[in-house]
């Protein structure tokens, strides 16, 4: 599977990045996600979708909105950021939030430091950054 995650515990964060983006893979990777011990629901989300190669269909997108609204239990109180880096990829991030109508808050970021001040993360806090190029550059999961 060509997508990862990594937990944050300490900051509340859950980065997630896909190179390859298929609606049955990021069904199974929210399934791992979820049944991780380190997995809070109330953990903010950063989906960083930069260099994803998008392989969804509408009907795709739509099946895995209602999946993340299902299994992915977050609440109000959450954040939810896709970063993208085209037009294509924002108009399926649009479009997988517009079908996931979770609780959490949404936005879509062209810019991971935007998406940083929205989530409240310092710039001096490079774990996030640290931890998602290394995800960027890795092919299989892993986590905390």
């Amino acid at each position: 599977m060509k997508c990862g995650y990594h937990i944050i515990e300490s900051l509340g964060i859950i980065l997630i990045h896909k190179k390859k983006c298929t609606s049955s893979e990021l069904k199974i990777l929210i399934q791992e996600i979820v049944q991780n011990p380190f997995f809070k629901k109330d953990f903010n989300v950063i989906f960083d979708l930069r260099n994803t190669e998008f392989r969804l269909t509408f009907d795709d997108i739509k099946s895995c909105g209602s999946y993340l609204k299902s299994y992915l239990p977050l609440d109000e109180t959450n954040k939810l950021a896709i970063v993208t880096k085209s037009s294509e990829q924002t108009k399926k991030a649009i479009d997988l939030l517009l079908c996931y109508n979770g609780k959490p808050k949404c936005q879509v970021f062209s810019d991971l430091e935007r998406a940083f001040i929205w989530m409240n993360i310092s710039d001096k806090d490079s774990r996030v950054k640290m931890r998602l190029n290394h995800l960027r550059h890795q092919e299989s999961y892993f986590h905390h």
